[in-house]
């Protein structure tokens, strides 16, 4: 199982998971899409709160079957997703340059949770996209 030497159990994660971000919002990765530059990803955030608000992801990058990591990582402060109504949903994008005749990615992704600055680190399996 790549990247990790020794499998260890829960630590990729498959890509519908739903993650829990700060203040108990859901984010889930809604669509994964080839385009001409590599890859675009389309990501949904579900606020339960009574307030508006933002879940941080940055730009997260990928890395490949190759063992090498694509995209430029951009800190969550740099990239600021739509803010989500209370009780409401929201979605965007993110993309990473890859080469065309590179597979078996896996996003490298890490989320605000628990409380403000406190980031949690994922990796989604997307080798079947």
């Amino acid at each position: 199982m790549y990247p990790v030497y020794e499998p260890i159990e829960g630590l990729i994660q498959k890509p519908d998971v739903e993650i829990n971000a700060i203040n108990d919002n859901i984010l889930t990765l809604a669509d994964v899409q080839r385009t001409d530059p590599g890859m675009q990803f389309k990501w949904k955030n579900y606020n339960p709160s009574e307030y508006p608000l933002k879940v941080h992801i940055g730009e997260p990058p990928v890395i490949g079957e190759d063992g090498i990591i694509y995209g430029i990582y951009r800190i969550m402060d740099l990239i600021s997703p739509p803010v989500t109504p209370s009780g409401g949903e929201v979605e965007w994008t993110t993309s990473a340059a890859v080469p065309e005749d590179v597979g078996g990615f896996y996003i490298l992704l890490s989320v605000e949770s628990k409380k403000q600055r406190l980031y949690l680190n994922h990796c989604l399996d997307i080798t079947d996209e």
